[in-house]
């Protein structure tokens, strides 16, 4: 067999099929890193707006029983629930990389999480676009980057969370929508506002949640004309240290 004599390639002709054995090697020069399924972004859905989908377009999930930021989907549910893993890192506007992290799963493989949510798949989700995994058995919920509230599974009960998990509350002594709690009182149960524009899971309605301006002038999202507060001593998410303090501060269970 005959082959081309290499000098008689002008240089071009050689850096041309050096670069492109270098981009065959790295897949740096292909459009890959763009369409990639393991990188993120931002999609618009029908129904439930802004979602946050891989670079594909198959859309990502939270799964509420992960409310401490762990993930409890193993075994047969990561089957049906594949769990997600960031490789491609360049991030589109409206996600920050100080909302993502990386949690080590039960079996050694790794898993990307956001705002503390680890992400996953749905297995019956065949094309771009599909959001057919959300509500499904009442504790799975499309990703979606800007959540005013969440549900998490904490103690067998469907527990209101704020969007980075921490338990939400409502005093007693509150009027209708009208805080009661100041001061001191509001440095122990920080007031929750994450903003006016409500964003919820499926499972709740936007027409029972409201906000309102405090005595100090800042804002205030309410649950039936209930304040919503945080509370200091839940240090970490997924945790309920608050309910029944002084028989007035109680967490809100979805029925």
């Amino acid at each position: 067999m005959n082959y081309p004599n290499l000098k008689t390639y002008t240089s071009s002709k050689v850096l041309t099929m050096v670069a492109l054995i270098l981009c065959t090697l790295t897949i740096a020069c292909s459009d890959d890193d763009d369409t990639s399924p393991f990188g993120l972004q931002i999609s618009n859905n029908e129904t439930f707006g802004q979602i946050i989908s891989d670079s594909k377009g198959m859309s990502l999930y939270f799964f509420a029983n992960d409310a401490q930021g762990t993930s409890t989907c193993s075994g047969a549910c990561a089957a049906t629930w594949p769990p997600f893993l960031l490789q491609n890192t360049t991030l589109p506007e409206g996600l920050l990389t100080a909302d993502l992290g990386e949690i080590t799963r039960a079996d050694g493989a790794k898993q990307t999480t956001y705002k503390g949510w680890p992400l996953y798949y749905f297995n019956g989700d065949i094309a771009e676009g599909d959001v057919n995994g959300d509500g499904s058995g009442g504790t799975w919920f499309i990703a979606k980057p800007d959540y005013t509230l969440m549900l998490a599974k904490i103690n067998s009960e469907l527990v209101f969370v704020g969007s980075k998990g921490k338990t939400v509350y409502t005093f007693t002594n509150d009027s209708e929508n009208a805080s009661n709690c100041n001061n001191d009182c509001a440095t122990t149960w920080p007031p929750y506002f994450y903003g006016e524009t409500i964003v919820l899971p499926s499972l709740l309605s936007a027409n029972n949640f409201g906000t309102i301006t405090r005595a100090d002038g800042t804002k205030q999202n309410t649950y039936l004309g209930k304040p919503l507060y945080l509370f200091k001593n839940d240090s970490n998410r997924g945790t309920v240290l608050g309910d029944g303090v002084g028989g007035v501060w109680y967490k809100i269970v979805k029925n």
